[in-house]
């Protein structure tokens, strides 16, 4: 039930020093500057922010960060859970009146917190690998230390993505490292367990009694596949890891604002030694308008000048987004927006095509709201653009890809068609949130109180790889998932569980299912989709000699199929893999394979008269990972 509050900067001519934080039994003072101190209140209720001190003539004040032990966003701390009072030096003459009272409110909260708070206890976990990334063949160990917890207080346990235990609880020692070894014989992923045996116990970033799971992923020290650099990959990730050895394709790192022209080509390069291509945006500053009134042409002059200084920077960079989301917040219905955007992107193109005419440019449309792509589709400004990125967040519910995604794609087909400007289409941003807080408790938006339908850890990694394959199928060209890592540990907001990792640096399943898609789509095209009796779903890919069906059920239910149904001619025999979304082996039980709402990749050898098939049935364009289906009259690469 406590905080941690760390400033850093200045409190009047004091500098913020001291910190309480409740520790059991009782709450410690670790450093009182002086005397007389001034008070300095956090308080949050209901989402809202309300900061409270009392300053002098000369008092100035800069609080860089302030973290909770629950993990709360910085800022962010609700008034019927925490309290702190943090005291700072002063200088002795003044403020004599409130020494007393501090001292008295310090010492009653604290032995408040002591009567009522739950007991906290501290862990530590010692790992070999940084980004806790194993081999899948052999077990791995670790050292764990429980601090401030009685003796055998919290157990551990391993379980796999679906939340199947893999290990019994067995008790962890307190205040000593506790050496532990992970199961063997499992693909993908591992989470270790950690739980409270009292209900007044609690980990960090926990309730009472809550148990909390620590992500490892089993994978090949190094990727079994070296890519060079590959712009036709469809696989992207926002806010991405550079020094993630498992990524590759693009990632989303970078806007104009994060660096000087002078640096922007080593950054640039940079990523494309890593294998990775990035996709810049135009964001703020030059870009930015009111759009209350036309841009002046002094802007549109710097505009072109600076973006112009970064083409040249690195000409080869060939894809810019320019702006963000624009669609939101009304923007459309300011006067001048859409011939703001016209002059604006006009600026832009032929400061393109001065230093490399190839240079695409595309623009944003957020959410699932088709008459914004139409409209943007009217506007003159639509023929300066190259690339339609979406942003198809199906907020607030998330309901499974199956369930709207063909039939929002489907529309904005129609529409394109029906202005005569058809695009290639890219999700520069997509992604589904894992429901961070407790079961039952609130989660999506605590200021507006809108709540949020995040995915269970195993529903996000289902999730994933039905949105990709669908996608592709559609003709989607590239998706780029939202996010790398979540962005905060604060566990109410929605926002901040959107990641492959945790905030603390730990792999979700979501991560695991990311990778092993890469794999398998490696190298393929797009083929066949079909539906099947008994609701059962084929999406098929071949490339490499082989043929590869991605399968399901929807709505989601239990079945046997035969081989001979996924691919026709073809015997068990032919089968070279079936894996679950994390890479692990699907049992083959005679001629037929269990299947499920859960995404099953199943791979074969590719014959002669699947060739033949498939040459005379399709007609899709070869892509690096995936293929899409060309559209008549569309941008060509």
């Amino acid at each position: 039930m406590g905080v941690a509050i760390v400033p850093s900067g200045y409190l009047g001519r004091g500098t913020v020093q001291g910190f309480l934080r409740p520790v059991h039994p009782m709450w410690a003072i670790t450093e009182v500057c002086l005397a007389l101190a001034k008070l300095l209140v956090y308080q949050s209720w209901q989402g809202e922010n309300r900061f409270f001190y009392r300053s002098g003539s000369r008092a100035a004040m800069r609080v860089t960060e302030i973290r909770d032990t629950f993990g709360e966003m910085p800022g962010m701390l609700r008034a019927e859970q925490y309290r702190c009072v943090c005291i700072a030096g002063w200088r002795v003459t003044e403020f004599r009146w409130l020494t007393a009272a501090l001292l008295l409110v310090t010492l009653s909260m604290a032995m408040a917190g002591c009567s009522s708070s739950a007991a906290e206890v501290r862990v530590m976990i010692k790992d070999d690998s940084e980004n806790h990334v194993h081999p899948p063949d052999r077990s791995f160990s670790l050292q764990l230390k429980i601090e401030e917890a009685p003796p055998s207080s919290v157990r551990f346990h391993w379980r796999d993505f679906r939340g199947r235990p893999l290990t019994k609880p067995e008790p962890l020692a307190s205040n000593k490292l506790t050496a532990i070894t992970s199961p063997v014989g499992h693909a993908g992923y591992l989470g270790l367990v950690l739980e409270p045996t009292s209900a007044g116990l609690a980990l960090p970033n926990r309730n009472p009694g809550e148990k909390r799971e620590y992500g490892f992923a089993l994978l090949p020290l190094r990727p079994d596949i070296q890519r060079p650099v590959d712009k036709d990959s469809g696989f992207g990730v926002v806010h991405a890891d550079l020094e993630d050895p498992y990524l590759s394709g693009w990632v989303k790192t970078m806007t104009w604002k994060t660096t000087s022209p002078e640096w922007w080509g080593f950054e640039m390069e940079r990523r494309r030694e890593r294998s990775l291509v990035e996709l810049p945006i135009v964001v703020g500053a030059e870009w930015a308008s009111a759009d209350t009134q036309p841009v002046s042409s002094q802007q549109l002059k710097r505009l072109s000048s600076r973006v112009r200084k970064y083409f040249e920077a690195h000409p080869v960079t060939g894809y810019w987004e320019l702006g963000i989301e624009e669609n939101l917040r009304r923007r459309y219905e300011t006067p001048y927006y859409w011939s703001n955007l016209e002059a604006k992107t006009r600026a832009v193109r032929e400061a393109a095509n001065e230093v490399n005419p190839d240079i695409k440019l595309v623009y944003q449309v957020a959410e699932l709201r088709p008459r914004h792509v139409e409209a943007f589709l009217e506007s003159a400004t639509a023929r300066h653009f190259d690339i339609l990125s979406l942003h198809p967040y199906a907020w607030p519910d998330f309901p499974d890809p199956e369930q709207w995604l063909d039939d929002y794609l489907k529309e904005v087909d129609e529409l394109m068609a029906g202005q005569g400007r058809v695009m290639p289409v890219w999700f520069t941003e997509v992604g589904v949130p894992h429901h961070g807080n407790a079961p039952g408790a609130f989660f999506g938006y605590p200021k507006k109180g809108a709540e949020v339908m995040g995915k269970s850890r195993y529903e996000a990694a289902s999730y994933l790889v039905k949105l990709y394959v669908l996608a592709f199928h559609h003709g989607v060209e590239k998706v780029f998932w939202y996010n790398y890592k979540d962005r905060a540990p604060g566990r109410e907001y929605a926002e901040n569980h959107f990641g492959l990792y945790d905030y603390w640096g730990y792999p979700k399943p979501v991560y695991l299912a990311y990778i092993n898609l890469i794999r398998q789509l490696h190298g393929k095209k797009t083929g066949d989709s079909r539906q099947l009796p008994d609701n059962v779903r084929v999406y098929e890919f071949t490339g490499e000699g082989r043929r590869l069906a991605v399968v399901w059920t929807h709505p989601a239910v239990n079945r046997e199929v035969q081989v001979s149904s996924l691919f026709p001619g073809h015997a068990p025999g032919d089968l070279i893999e079936a894996v679950d979304p994390m890479g692990g082996p699907v049992t083959v039980k005679g001629a037929s394979i269990p299947i499920s709402g859960e995404p099953v990749f199943i791979q074969a050898r590719l014959k002669q008269q699947d060739k033949d098939h498939i040459t005379r049935s399709h007609e899709y364009e070869y892509k690096s990972g995936f293929s899409s289906l060309s559209r008549s009259g569309g941008y060509q690469q």
